[in-house]
């Protein structure tokens, strides 16, 4: 495909560093043909942030070969067409979209107030990152990505945003280059975010360095004095209930308990000869390392009898059933791999398994056999901030799987790491997706999927999934697992912990790991 001829459009005297790796990034992927530079606005830039941003005229030096103009030239035929102008922000004239596309990056704020800090100050869990297209004055949707703040350190946000927006914005221009005759395909964003009214930047600098101590207090309160311990249940409301209710779930007969060291997660329930099996992940703060266990309605799920135990962590053991045969594929993204097991003794033998991917840290991988095909769903593995989903499409589960071209098909650290098999209801695929902006598994997203095919990918957020009332483990839920008439899940609780001796030995030992590595 022939590379893209764009414009940069800058217009302000200083340019964070971001925006730096971002022009990079771009030159790298298409050619940019000028700078143009319509006016250069000062930009009050904090003194606590100087040293993260650069002058216009050190970028132009260090890009000597791209020329600068205070005028727009557009060339309109050629092999040296403009085909786009990129702007970071929506503060451009909206009549030069009558001549040429505009690529901009939506904020809200404008001020040179760095990225996050306003999000850091209000405590938001995450940032909501669009990337629109402005064309004959209509603005269309390119993307949109929700990405985790940490609200201890807003440092490391600026960090995080130095390498996603790069590459989100590296995705959009590749997206509306396959899509140049089809712009009008893209939603439509009615009304503006933008706002030039930031605050006093300094002020809000300071206000971020006194947060820092503050909240930095409260998280190692919580490492310390509390766990959250996960468990499972069998949920006995049928799926049509629960969708017709708005995703609410009502009755739910949890497991026997485990040990207080203990939990029990990430469950897949599926009927053999009868009778129902539960396949599971269990921790032990002895051995921190998951491993899969398989318990069974007969015994009454008393007893939790071990699968699979390898020196990395396991989890998340996905079970389909084919023509007869029943796979597992357990989730494995500190080894980087993807391995399909499949049952030769149900339910405690099993081969020894085949690698289907390698090198690639997969978290919570979900498979979904849609129009003859087999669609794998998983999220890029980012400790809790695997924000990223990627899918890939076989012939066969065992074959060879090809990776779809929009991947990652999404970024939304509110919906995109999977939380249990997609399923068919009515013809409509749903896929749960954890949301994990505020704690790791603090809720159930319902995606609704709209588009699934080899070359594109396109969901909605049908609801919220709700536990019961009055649920002994009501702080979050990362698990909803529909197989054939089975429905299971897993919730958390958090525990006050401070004088377990178990569990606080295993936590200073993860302190201790990571101070002296």
């Amino acid at each position: 495909m022939k590379k893209q001829n764009c414009i940069i459009l800058i217009n302000k005297d200083r340019i964070d560093v971001i925006e730096k790796d971002t022009i990079d990034a771009i030159n790298s992927s298409c050619d940019i043909q000028c700078f143009y530079i319509p006016e250069k606005k000062r930009t009050i830039i904090p003194l606590l942030y100087k040293k993260r941003t650069i002058e216009l005229n050190d970028l132009l030096k260090s890009c000597s070969i791209i020329s600068a103009s205070e005028e727009l030239i557009i060339k309109t035929s050629g092999k040296d067409k403009t085909d786009f102008i990129f702007s970071f922000n929506a503060d451009f004239n909206r009549t030069i979209t009558e001549k040429v596309p505009v690529i901009y990056i939506d904020r809200a704020e404008i001020t040179g107030l760095p990225l996050t800090v306003k999000e850091f100050i209000r405590d938001e869990s995450f940032i909501n990152i669009r990337i629109a297209l402005c064309y004959k004055q209509t603005s269309y949707l390119l993307s949109e990505s929700k990405l985790k703040i940490d609200r201890c350190f807003f440092r490391k946000n600026f960090l995080f945003m130095q390498q996603a927006l790069p590459e989100i914005c590296i995705q959009a221009v590749d997206l509306f280059s396959k899509n140049l005759t089809k712009m009008k395909s893209f939603p439509v964003i009615t009304g503006s975010r933008h706002n030039r009214s930031g605050g006093v930047i300094n002020f809000d600098l300071i206000v971020s360095y006194l947060l820092m101590p503050l909240r930095l207090f409260k998280k190692i309160v919580d490492f310390f004095c509390y766990w959250e311990q996960w468990h499972i249940g069998i949920v006995e409301d049928d799926i049509e209930k629960i969708i017709s209710s708005d995703f609410k779930i009502d009755r739910v007969r949890w497991l026997p308990a485990v040990k207080k060291h203990q939990f029990v997660a990430d469950p897949f329930g599926i009927k053999y000869n009868s009778r129902l099996y539960i396949f599971a992940e269990l921790w032990d703060s002895e051995n921190p390392v998951g491993k899969i266990v398989w318990g069974q309605e007969s015994d009454s799920f008393s007893k939790w009898n071990t699968l699979f135990e390898h020196e990395t962590h396991l989890s998340y053991p996905f079970l389909i059933s084919e023509k007869g045969k029943i796979f597992c594929i357990p989730e494995s993204a500190e080894q980087g791999d993807f391995t399909l097991y499949t049952s030769e003794k149900f339910p405690d033998k099993w081969n020894k398994g085949k690698v289907l991917f390698k090198d690639f840290r997969m978290a919570d991988a979900s498979l979904l056999k849609w129009e003859n095909k087999y669609w794998l769903f998983a999220a890029k593995a980012n400790g809790d901030a695997a924000y990223e989903l990627y899918i890939w499409f076989s012939d066969k589960i065992n074959g060879r799987w090809k990776a779809h071209p929009m991947n990652p098909v999404k970024r939304d650290i509110t919906s995109s790491r999977p939380a249990g098999p997609p399923f068919i209801y009515k013809k409509t695929i749903y896929r749960p997706g954890q949301d994990c902006s505020d704690s790791y598994g603090s809720r159930i997203v319902m995606n609704r999927v709209t588009v699934l095919s080899e070359t594109d990918f396109r969901e909605d957020t049908a609801g919220i999934l709700k536990g019961p009332d009055k649920s002994p483990y009501p702080d979050g839920m990362h698990t909803f697992s529909v197989i054939d008439d089975v429905i299971v899940v897993d919730a958390k609780r958090k525990m006050f912990t401070l004088f377990n001796y178990r569990i606080l030995k295993y936590k200073l030992k993860r302190v201790l790991s990571r101070v002296f590595p």
